[in-house]
């Protein structure tokens, strides 16, 4: 069994006033040591501490009264690390970061070039995302609209939306949600018909048994 190495530690300057309003677990630990310096939050590997440091800046940034140059480099961040910031933050309890993360994302699916980055495992992290996303409708509404976006773009507008194999691989790896999402902004019925079908028939799928007679 091969060790795994600990990513070296990194420190973020940041403001406790800030950490404090904006995270309800920054705001305990500050809470019960207000003296330190420095506070420690374990990361077990490089992406979950460079997901950290993001989501601090994050919080730092759209604190500001005013916007900030780096509310574009957020945005223009892949959505599979927005979503991670996502649900860093809502581990956090900083609503207000999840919220941010998700009007970044919501920025880059108005964009084609950066809508094109989306996978069908973002749409179904985002789905299920976890915590205050879902619990708030406003929110619930915003992760849709975002989710709805590549949906129609991946296969609304085709003609044919199952004239490949990997266009096929794409829409059968959906749950039944992004599905449903699909079909409210799809308004042909024989396309419906279609999807469904051989949505359905993949996710019923069981194995073909075949059998020869005995000789004899």
């Amino acid at each position: 069994m091969e060790d795994t190495q600990a990513p070296a530690p990194i420190t973020v300057p940041a403001s406790k006033f800030l950490l404090h309003q904006h995270s309800g677990v920054f705001r305990d630990i500050l809470r019960h040591w207000p003296q330190r310096d420095r506070h420690v939050q374990e990361c077990y590997t490089p992406e979950e501490m460079e997901t950290g440091k993001l989501v601090v800046e994050m919080i730092l940034n759209y604190a500001r009264p005013v916007s900030s140059k780096r509310d574009a480099e957020f945005s223009s961040l892949p959505p599979s690390k927005l979503i991670r910031c996502m649900n860093y933050a809502n581990y956090w309890n900083a609503p207000a970061c999840v919220e941010y993360c998700l009007d970044c994302l919501t920025k880059a699916s108005k964009v084609i070039p950066q809508l094109a980055t989306f996978s069908p495992r973002d749409i179904e992290d985002l789905l299920g995302a976890p915590g205050s996303v879902m619990i708030q409708d406003e929110l619930k509404r915003k992760v849709e609209d975002v989710c709805s976006s590549w949906l129609q773009f991946e296969f609304g507008s085709w003609r044919d939306p199952l004239g490949s194999d990997d266009r096929k691989r794409r829409l059968h790896s959906l749950s039944i949600h992004a599905i449903w999402l699909l079909f409210r902004t799809t308004c042909s019925s024989a396309y419906r018909c279609r999807v469904l079908a051989s949505w359905y028939l993949h996710a019923h799928a069981s194995p073909v048994m075949t059998w020869s007679p005995c000789s004899g």
